[in-house]
């Protein structure tokens, strides 16, 4: 805090601001209240003090500041989720006794952040996690967030939780990447393995899908999957890729590989409806794939570039068109 003493003030009123969680008190050089009194502020706050006709500094008037300051990022960060963490250590090291234990808190310690310019890694070890995983809204700054596990074995990471509505959520102008892990719905539910919705994007790169009793990947609303890696599906869903309102998705030279034998979609493999849009290029395609490959309604488009989206999307019966949907 800067201390003003009465000639240091132009005029008989002048609001400093505090800089520094601090204790103003009344003392032989500083007479900034009459009598004895302390005051403890915190950073942000604001004071109004004027002088009385014998010289004397009364405070009048005392402005909190309710919006907690941002710690700023000054390099790209770290944060460590074991299954032996705690959410009380600060993720900082990848010990259990510096690591969190929820993906949760790990996520919304990132939101508590100013970016900058700087990214932040969610390192998840090995392990089961249950908890609720939902990134919502936009994060501060123009730096990057990754969900990351194990790159070797992506599937020694599972996330598998009991939602009945998205095991994995991103919302509302989110931006997450999603890599090398395993995405796994609780028996008995209906969940989507990724609910992405209102503007909201999710990459995704070395992700396995687990069986599912909707979608495995559906995007609502002007939202947005972008494939930018490899990915493999060990489960079967009744859609692997569901788009709807003015959500899309782009894959472009990447590869998807059925896990465990044959995968199958009740459904169809991609679906885009309500002026939705799919751009499939080069996808490459391992194991066998069951289903119709593709369905396109209400206006919507899935673009192969050149190719024909019956060959460009795995499945084993070529696609539907309805409604003004196409596929070229």
């Amino acid at each position: 805090m800067k201390h003003l003493r009465p000639d240091q003030l132009t005029s008989s009123s002048r609001p400093p601001r505090l800089t520094g969680q601090t204790t103003v008190r009344h003392n032989a050089t500083s007479l900034w209240l009459p009598g004895e009194a302390d005051i403890t502020f915190d950073v942000g706050d604001t004071i109004q003090a004027v002088s009385d006709a014998s010289g004397n500094w009364r405070v009048i008037d005392i402005q909190k500041n309710y919006a907690p300051a941002r710690g700023a990022l000054t390099a790209n960060r770290t944060y460590y989720v074991r299954t032996d963490g705690s959410d009380s250590n600060n993720g900082l090291a990848n010990t259990s006794g510096g690591a969190f234990a929820t993906i949760q808190k790990a996520i919304d310690v990132v939101y508590s952040l100013d970016l900058s310019i700087y990214n932040v890694t969610i390192q998840l070890a090995d392990g089961t996690y249950s908890g609720s995983v939902a990134f919502r809204g936009p994060f501060i700054g123009k730096g990057s967030v990754t969900l990351s596990g194990n790159a070797t074995t992506p599937t020694n990471v599972v996330i598998s939780i009991p939602n009945s509505y998205g095991a994995f959520r991103c919302q509302d102008n989110a931006n997450v990447t999603l890599s090398n892990l395993r995405i796994a719905p609780q028996a008995g539910t209906a969940a989507q393995n990724i609910l992405i919705q209102n503007f909201a994007a999710v990459t995704i790169a070395g992700v396995d899908f687990a069986a599912s009793g909707r979608a495995h990947i559906e995007a609502l609303n002007f939202a947005n999957v972008i494939f930018n890696g490899p990915w493999t599906i060990s489960g079967d869903a009744p859609v692997h890729i569901s788009l709807d309102a003015s959500s899309n998705a782009t894959a472009s030279s990447q590869g998807v590989t059925a896990s465990g034998g044959t995968r199958s979609f009740s459904d169809c493999f991609l679906k885009a409806n309500n002026r939705s849009g799919a751009l499939i290029y080069s996808l490459s395609k391992t194991g066998t794939f069951s289903g119709v490959k593709w369905r396109a309604s209400l206006n919507s488009t899935i673009n192969s570039v050149g190719a024909s989206a019956d060959t460009a999307l795995p499945g084993s019966s070529n696609g539907v068109a309805t409604t003004g949907g196409q596929a070229t």
